[in-house]
């Protein structure tokens, strides 16, 4: 489905929500975007695709929609910037994230303000990304990495001040990772971003927020001269083919800012965030992320004679290693790390060789593995016969992420095992379906999926559209998806579902086994294995082939226990807020309201836990005013979900030179009234702002009489909000929001 703007302009003076799914295609082609109901929301979910080709209006310089209070973008939906010259809105313009971000029609692109990317970034040919003094964040979480498609050898990417931050997300388990980063070496970046700054993220700060890890070892405990904490070998290191070995990453190292980019990506022993400690023996996610600028274009590497050696991925991309380039004398094999394999050994890792077999990089023992990933390092080797040499190209990059380092399964994956009694009364499998979910697959039936075929007895199989299928690759999991099972050739007896999740954890979903026969819906783990019985009896219904099917339900990623709002003695309002079960949050937005029904954002504030953790937040309004406010916070989901707490109302505080109010409020008919009830008399000067905070108009002149008003002339003002400053001849300064419809 195609919704187009014409040259007369998408126009709709009472629109308020518009949400965009199902893979419509949103064209704002010529068309203008004049207004909208403040307060709305523009959603696009369900790999539903904006395109923005000139820049007539909206956001400024962008022809991105504007006036909306809230921009849901899932991280499924794409945003096409396909104009001569755009700039491209971000937070500042509270478009908080993007799905996919493409860049095409040539010409440069520039960051309006900070910006962050969950799935994809492409430049068509001759597209250039100016950063300027903006970053741009890569996400990455245990449902997806964001990455960069394969890049244009022509200019792509301009800096000011601005860089790339690169996320990796690692799941909770202690063991050693190899990892790299794709940005440019200080050979080819004089800026470029230390260990310290990157994964031990630029401070003293010991406490988890989610990011970095603890680097430890021997040496001095103060950073940034030392070490975090001592231990009795080093938990960061590189392979210095020099030597044939690893050599660490000390104390003295960090002291001296040892650069995070490097060729051969890093060793490093991950107990989870930098609020893990050593003696606890406890571990949890982490996300380890650096900033600087991408590493583009062809990337040759000399590799030692009869030797293995370490090669980091250079590219924000995971690639396939059936398409780089190798010299003759380079075994068509390479050495992977899986910190998730605990067996043999300490627990904590194991090497895993792959090799050339058919068209599939294979080993006995683990499986294909035909990519490496994003945030990934790796082992080649030469077989002799002099140095080899390996390159890596940007043609060589692959769509979509895995989490490399996942325990068993590196994808979002939900198997289903049927099981049923042996002749010996004993259990056995009978039967399997699987699906897999990205959404480099498609929903509708394709080659990627497999059809199924029937034993003589006990069949499982998925049902979509009367096609019975083994397997199912579909895009990622949304709310209100149905997975249709069928059951085929049972027998009378006992039965039992296994169903085994992998990559599904963090989805801010609920999933249920509906028995149609039972009429019972039972909840089905996202984390671990759910067992759930059932029996064939000699009722007909029972052994009903579409009897069983899971759905999938909301659940919120948070849940707010308390919010207080409290004035201070300085007359600033501090907002306290108590959150339970806080998972998968991005960012809390404290909203404020002098009317209790139209709210605006003051205030944002990182989490601390998400590892479903009941972490307390604090956050001084100093902008309260001197009337009643009523707040309430907003969790934002990486995956675009929503939840508001409750409200908490201040009370006004008496005003110590006079009661001053503004009607009509929303202001309607080209005029605003400032009404001066019990002011104290003397010169003022008022100050109308825009909610960016641009002076609109200022006037001054002197009150002489309680109870006068003042008209402001509010013609040309553009839907939305406004704030009115009233300062006095002291200075005393009174502000108060209001609409302009």
């Amino acid at each position: 489905m195609n919704l187009i703007g014409g040259t007369k302009g998408f126009v709709d003076p009472m629109l308020g929500n518009l949400t965009i799914s199902n893979s419509a295609i949103l064209n704002v082609g010529t068309s203008r975007w004049n207004r909208s109901t403040l307060g709305g929301t523009l959603a696009l979910t369900n790999t539903s695709k904006l395109i923005l080709s000139d820049v007539t209006g909206g956001i400024t310089g962008s022809n991105f929609p504007s006036n909306f209070s809230t921009y849901n973008l899932d991280s499924t939906s794409t945003v096409e910037f396909n104009g001569t010259a755009q700039t491209i809105p971000g937070t500042a313009n509270a478009v908080l994230s993007y799905g996919n971000l493409t860049l095409s029609n040539g010409n440069v692109k520039t960051l309006g303000s900070n910006v962050s990317i969950y799935r994809c970034l492409t430049l068509a040919n001759n597209a250039t990304m100016a950063l300027g003094n903006f970053d741009a964040v890569l996400k990455s979480n245990n449902v997806t990495t964001a990455y960069v498609a394969s890049v244009p050898t022509t200019p792509n990417f301009t800096y000011g001040s601005g860089r790339f931050i690169i996320e990796r997300y690692l799941f909770p388990q202690k063991s050693w990772r190899l990892v790299s980063v794709p940005l440019l070496k200080l050979a080819d970046d004089a800026t470029a971003a230390t260990i310290n700054e990157s994964w031990r993220e630029g401070g003293t700060t010991l406490s988890s927020t989610g990011y970095g890890t603890r680097i430890t070892g021997v040496g001095t405990i103060a950073y940034p001269g030392g070490v975090d904490e001592y231990t009795q070998r080093p938990s960061m290191k590189y392979y210095d083919t020099a030597i044939n070995d690893y050599t660490p990453i000390t104390g003295a190292n960090l002291a001296a800012n040892k650069t995070i980019a490097n060729n051969e990506g890093y060793y490093v022993f991950v107990r989870g965030d930098r609020g893990i400690t050593v003696p606890s023996g406890a571990t949890g996610a982490t996300n380890l992320r650096a900033r600087g600028k991408l590493r583009t274009g062809d990337q040759t590497y000399t590799i030692k004679a009869n030797s293995f050696q370490s090669i980091g991925n250079p590219f924000a991309s995971r690639i396939k290693f059936s398409g780089i380039t190798k010299s003759t004398n380079m075994q068509n094999a390479f050495v992977a790390w899986n910190p998730a394999n605990t067996s043999g050994g300490y627990g904590v890792g194991r090497f895993q060789q792959y090799a050339l077999t058919g068209s599939d990089y294979y080993s006995a023992l683990y499986g294909v593995k035909n990519f490496i990933e994003s945030g990934e390092a790796f082992f080649v080797s030469c077989i002799g016969g002099g140095t080899g040499t390996l390159t890596i190209k940007e043609s060589d990059k692959g769509a979509g992420s895995s989490l490399y380092s996942r325990v068993g399964v590196t994808s979002p994956t939900l198997e289903i095992n049927l099981f049923t009694k042996a002749t010996d009364n004993t259990d056995f499998k009978a039967d399997a379906a699987v699906l897999n979910f990205d959404n480099a697959f498609s929903n509708t039936i394709d080659n990627e999926d497999v059809k199924k075929f029937n034993n003589a007895t006990d069949n499982l199989s998925i049902l979509k559209k009367n096609i019975k299928l083994f397997a199912e690759r579909k895009s990622t999991l949304q709310e209100k998806d149905t997975i249709f099972l069928a059951l085929a050739n049972t027998h009378t007896g006992d039965y039992r579902f296994e169903i085994d999740p992998s990559v599904l954890e963090n989805l801010p979903l609920k999933a249920y086994l509906k028995d149609k026969f039972l009429n019972t819906e039972t909840p089905v783990s996202l984390s671990e294995i759910t067992s759930i019985n059932f029996e064939i009896n000699n009722n007909p219904d029972s052994r009903m082939e579409e009897r069983f099917m899971i759905v999938f339900k909301q659940s919120n990623p948070v849940r707010f226990k308390k919010i207080t709002a409290v004035r201070t003695s300085n007359e600033s309002v501090n907002i306290t807020w108590h959150t339970e079960n806080e998972n998968n949050i991005d960012k809390y937005i404290i909203e404020r309201s002098n009317d209790g029904t139209i709210y605006f954002e003051v205030g944002m504030q990182m989490p601390t836990a998400n590892n479903f953790g009941n972490p307390y937040y604090t956050y001084n309004d100093a902008t309260a005013v001197k009337g009643i406010n009523y707040y309430r916070i907003k969790s934002k989901g990486i995956t675009a979900s929503t939840v508001y707490s409750d409200t908490a109302k201040v009370n006004a505080l008496e005003d110590k030179y006079g009661s001053i109010n503004i009607s009509p409020n929303p202001a309607t008919g080209g005029i605003v009234n400032i009404n001066f009830e019990a002011a104290s008399l003397g010169n003022y000067v008022i100050k109308i702002n825009n909610l960016k905070g641009q002076l609109i108009k200022s006037v001054s002149f002197k009150h002489q009489v309680n109870g006068e008003s003042y008209k402001i002339k509010t013609v040309g003002f553009t839907s939305g909000l406004y704030t009115a400053t009233i300062i006095n001849e002291n200075d005393k300064k009174f502000t108060i929001p209001f609409v302009v419809r």
